[in-house]
């Protein structure tokens, strides 16, 4: 409230002096214990030199406490203004911010099959068909915004996933990396009758194997513009029996495996209003992926678009 009636203030007195823009000097951040200046100062969409609008200035301030909310980083964001130098028409600004709880593990408790309705009546509620475990998610592990991710998981579809994300390695670009390993003791081998068939080893042995690592590119132009480009490495494999006896067809030339190298590149686009729960403004999307690049058995070629608009309730 300070801040805004100090922006009130200063619109009030530059309507006097016909002054309508001023000179942002210096930028202060109090209450950061864990996140580090810089991250703050690469959400928002000014910069320390800039020339800002005063007719607009309380829009702005408010419009970047919404993005640094909406980064889950902070829980209070409270721009106000510190000093005002008419004469040299600069101002600075403090930011006020409280941190939020970094570190978010969630257990794992998911059926294995399509729908409820399907395990309960196709697969009579047999419990081996439920994945159980735990994931837990560090949104700012050493306060550059880098997210941590991690996945232990049991039951139907054993699974041990480990992902990493630091989105300013240098300048705006980051980098992240994944690594992901998966196993069943069933597989859906077939479709008959628009029904997945599903079988067992007699002794209950692994019979589907799925491995993925990858690392991905990043680069941030702007507040609202992000690319991002991953490279990744898909392998897949069976027991023998599935291709001799099951389904010869499972994968591409009547191997037991599949393996192929994946790039992607996504551009996004978000100039929304508080983009964590969009109150205005539009957003769009354009994703292209290319499977099996230079070598591997498998290949596809997919891309995809999306473009979303929001507006303010009355």
């Amino acid at each position: 409230m300070k801040g805004r009636l100090l922006v009130s203030l200063i619109l009030f007195s530059c309507s006097l002096m016909a002054q309508s823009r001023v000179y942002l000097a210096d930028v202060e951040v109090n209450g950061l214990k864990h996140t580090r200046f810089h991250v703050v100062m690469n959400e928002l969409d000014f910069a320390i030199g800039d020339s800002l609008d005063l007719i607009g200035l309380a829009a702005v301030l408010e419009r970047n406490e919404q993005r640094l909310l909406s980064t889950g980083l902070f829980n209070l964001a409270d721009f106000n203004i510190k000093h005002w130098d008419a004469d040299k028409g600069e101002i600075g600004l403090s930011l006020e911010v409280k941190e939020a709880w970094y570190i978010y593990p969630a257990p794992i408790f998911e059926l294995a099959d399509r729908s409820f309705n399907v395990w309960w009546k196709e697969m009579n509620c047999d419990l081996d068909r439920v994945n159980y475990g735990i994931r837990v998610d560090h949104l700012n592990l050493t306060g550059r915004k880098d997210k941590f991710k991690i996945t232990f998981q049991q039951g139907y579809t054993r699974k041990y996933e480990l992902e990493y994300l630091f989105p300013y390695l240098k300048g705006t670009w980051g980098l992240g990396v994944v690594a992901s390993f998966a196993e069943n003791k069933e597989l859906g081998y077939l479709t008959s009758d628009n029904k997945v068939l599903f079988k067992k080893r007699p002794d209950e042995a692994t019979v589907l194997r799925r491995f993925r690592t990858g690392l991905t590119a990043t680069k941030r132009n702007s507040a609202y513009a992000f690319h991002t480009l991953r490279a990744e490495y898909n392998y897949n494999s069976v027991n023998d029996i599935v291709v001799k006896d099951w389904n010869p067809n499972y994968f591409p030339e009547g191997k037991d495996y599949i393996q192929f190298l994946r790039l992607m590149y996504v551009f996004k686009y978000n100039r929304t209003l508080f983009p964590a729960y969009p109150e205005g403004g539009y957003a769009y999307a354009v994703e292209v992926i290319k499977d099996g690049v230079g070598f591997g058995n498998f290949s596809n070629f997919s891309t995809a678009a999306e473009m979303e608009w929001y507006t303010k309730p009355p």
